[in-house]
């Protein structure tokens, strides 16, 4: 969206759903992380435009 002729801001979203979801282990400690099943993603930012 253009707020000025210098000056807009932009939004976004979005989602991920892994096809596979490995695990993560390390020899001793064991079991680390896993993947999530879904996650979300959201951004906002400015821009500024020169001439």
């Amino acid at each position: 969206m253009r707020l000025t002729e210098r000056l807009s801001i932009h939004a976004g979203a979005g989602a991920l759903i892994p096809f596979a979801r490995p695990s993560f282990v390390i020899e001793g400690p064991g079991f680390v992380h896993r993947l999530p099943v879904a996650s979300v993603q959201m951004s906002a930012g400015a821009e500024l435009h020169f001439p």
